[in-house]
């Protein structure tokens, strides 16, 4: 027989250990630490669901379907109704930049490491964005204008010729911005 929300209410309070400094509902019945932080999880009839998905559902009567139950206390175990709140995974993620949980945030060295490691190794910024460019705009453009051959100007600008051949196609560096705005 499914379980009702009056005996899941009794299940969620009876497995709670009030913070009275902050007011959470510490969760005390089954968790697993899931990245670095402690996840409640409560089993309803026969399925294990996390505890504050559960409280959520039981204290405010809303499905969360496909939500996110978010903590405004950051209290992972935390089941207090007043603390939890439905969102979804951009707000959940615009939350933890707020609240400087986010890896920027809490290590900025090791972020700043990642950050340089995989801008050498950015290869998906066009222009002068990409730190491997060998060419500027005003080379693109420069290279536009040559009536040379292509393989020419590959070995003068130090670039394969396809790269010649893309910037005159149109499908590497945009036309300068001067150049666009005299055109309108």
């Amino acid at each position: 027989m499914p379980e009702t929300i009056t005996s899941l209410i009794e299940k969620l309070e009876g497995a709670v250990a009030p913070d009275l400094n902050s007011g959470c509902w510490l969760w005390t019945g089954s968790a697993y630490e899931q990245k670095g932080r402690l996840r409640g999880y409560v089993t309803i009839d026969g399925k294990s669901e996390l505890a504050s998905r559960a409280a959520f559902r039981a204290f405010s009567g809303v499905d969360p379907g496909s939500g996110y139950v978010c903590h405004k206390c950051d209290v992972s175990l935390c089941i207090n109704p007043n603390h939890l709140y439905l969102g979804d995974h951009a707000s959940n993620m615009a939350d933890m930049v707020q609240r400087k949980r986010s890896f920027g945030a809490t290590q900025p060295e090791r972020c700043r490491e990642a950050g340089r490691k995989g801008g050498l190794a950015n290869t998906w910024h066009r222009g002068e964005g990409n730190p491997k460019a060998k060419l500027t705009a005003e080379d693109a453009d420069l290279i536009r204008a040559d009536p040379r051959k292509t393989a020419a100007l590959a070995e003068l600008y130090g670039v394969n010729r396809t790269t010649i051949q893309r910037i005159r196609r149109g499908d590497l560096w945009p036309v300068l911005r001067a150049q666009s705005e005299a055109r309108v």
